[in-house]
């Protein structure tokens, strides 16, 4: 029983810097969600100026909102793809555009949809040039992921310029 006080300041103490860790979690959290929504929307943004890709058919089943990308080492561009699914009865699910270089290895990222049997799904998304990257010309190729497999379909082919 002598040393009931330190035990009393001991979880004052505790309870002091769980709340301050409360509050730093709630300032930490609170930035990361509004710096989210700002990048979120630039991209949005972006997207909305960039070309509507002409309608996907059967005999060209991938579009482009644009041939060419000219890009410096380490930028991102935008791009619209538009995807036709030439199966008679089958959905495919979690289609994904995929570009791919010839001696450039950019990266490509666009969200997943299913597409219902020939119905088509216009794809906004990025395209990061290497920071390392050469400049140069790049003939590249628009594909498909799906599920882990990659459909080429015909290829759809792109050049993408390295100033």
């Amino acid at each position: 029983m002598k040393n009931k006080k330190g035990a009393m300041e001991l979880s004052v103490n505790a309870i002091i810097i769980v709340v301050i860790a409360v509050i730093v979690m709630g300032f930490i959290i609170s930035f990361l969600s509004g710096a989210w929504t700002t990048v979120t929307s630039q991209l949005e943004e972006r997207l909305a100026q960039e070309a509507e890709p002409s309608s996907p058919s059967l005999s060209n089943p991938i579009t482009l909102s644009k041939e060419k990308i000219v890009a410096s080492p380490g930028d991102d561009a935008t791009l619209k793809v538009a995807v036709f699914n030439t199966n008679n009865s089958d959905t495919i699910k979690n289609v994904v555009p995929k570009v791919s270089c010839s001696g450039l290895s950019v990266e490509s990222e666009f969200n997943a949809k299913n597409l219902s049997a020939r119905t088509s799904a216009t794809f906004g998304g990025l395209v990061t040039i290497p920071s390392g990257a050469s400049s140069g010309t790049y003939l590249c190729a628009v594909g498909v992921n799906t599920d882990s497999t990659f459909i080429d379909y015909t290829g759809k082919d792109m050049i993408i310029e390295v100033k």
